[in-house]
């Protein structure tokens, strides 16, 4: 496919901006999000400016982005998309240097596309490891080798948790000293955003063996919740939408799946049982079982009540352990991941112009 030379981002122009195609919904949630915005604060930081094109059900993601005074270009619907040369054409009416890709929409000949008619930097988030890969930077949790068609160059690859960028939100709220002293204990219950109400139902039942001495917190989306809230106990609070950082502050354990609140809570410093919901999680779980901040869950523990209550409870009751698990969290998930990642993006831009002149 070939584009018209007004189409292009290349030498002479004024590198000012940083575009961001990126998805949310219900049955992805809003991680892609949360970590594109911790890449654009520190984007922004650098002097480039960012701009969303964003087609978003209503998950509280616009205000997310409009808090920060940054531009939104709204697609029709949640399944509307966005083709390569429309795509281009916003970067160069922007005058971007960089376009960040966070959609699972979006495949190798998308990227293929991008690569081949754009002097733009194409940098893409990826959860799957599936190629070939046209990018030229991969920001990704899965540690598995990458094989892209550069012409010849290879991709940069940033891996692992100290590479995932955090929402800004949260690191404004610098981790206190945390204290796992207790009863009262605090266990937190997040599954993230995606259709998840089966999983909640399973894992609430098998908790209800827990002593009141642990008051439990669930927090997720209110059509989530809503369809979970006849499982009662007077030791059981619902969260509908909530400020994440109190109830990390206030927990004791989570129990997560392995999406973008388990990075949020390894640098919390919160210790958490990680379920995979999705496979998508696989990279950022085995990163924190490997560090020592996670236990696993699966749905064949939670099939046993009587045996994870007792194992849920000797972990909350265990103070020593989940300061252990806490610290190791910290190691991991430091909280500079997105100006890491804006540097070796910078550094990759100045390539792209010297080989352009």
């Amino acid at each position: 496919m070939s584009m018209a030379p007004s189409s292009r981002i290349g030498p002479g122009r004024r590198y000012l901006a940083v575009v961001f195609r990126v998805e949310a919904s219900p049955a992805i949630g809003r991680g892609h999000v949360a970590r594109c915005l911790g890449l654009a604060k520190a984007l922004a930081r650098k002097g480039l400016k960012p701009h969303f094109v964003l087609s978003a059900q209503d998950l509280g993601v616009r205000r997310w982005i409009r808090d920060n005074h940054w531009p939104i270009h709204e697609l029709s619907s949640s399944s509307a998309w966005i083709s390569p040369r429309t795509l281009i054409n916003y970067a160069s009416r922007w005058h971007a240097s960089v376009i960040v890709i966070d959609s699972y929409k979006a495949d190798s000949a998308y990227f293929k596309t991008l690569q081949e008619n754009s002097d733009a930097l194409i940098v893409q988030f990826d959860d799957f490891g599936k190629g070939p890969f046209y990018s030229s930077v991969i920001i990704r949790s899965k540690p598995k080798g990458i094989k892209a068609d550069l012409q010849g160059a290879g991709p940069l690859v940033l891996e692992g948790p100290s590479y995932i960028p955090l929402p800004p939100a949260l690191l404004q709220n610098h981790p206190h000293k945390r204290s796992f002293q207790g009863p009262p204990y605090h266990l937190l219950i997040t599954l993230g955003c995606s259709h998840v109400e089966g999983q909640l139902s399973l894992l609430l039942r098998s908790l209800q063996r827990l002593p009141e001495t642990i008051q439990l917190h669930v927090a997720g989306p209110a059509l989530v919740l809503k369809n979970i809230r006849s499982i009662r106990s007077s030791n059981i609070l619902f969260h509908s939408d909530p400020v994440m950082a109190p109830l990390y502050r206030q927990a004791h354990l989570a129990i997560c799946a392995g999406g973008m609140t388990s990075l949020e809570l390894a640098y919390s410093g919160v210790p958490m049982c990680c379920w995979m919901i999705a496979e998508n999680q696989r990279g950022n779980i085995r990163e924190l079982l490997h560090s020592g901040c996670a236990e696993l869950v699966t749905e064949k523990d939670l099939r046993y009540a009587e045996t994870f209550s007792a194992r849920i409870y000797n972990l909350i009751a265990d103070p020593q352990k989940l300061s252990c698990m806490s610290e190791s969290g910290r190691k991991l998930v430091d909280g500079k991941s997105g100006d890491r990642v804006a540097s070796k993006i910078i550094s990759k831009t100045r390539e792209f112009r010297h080989r352009d002149q």
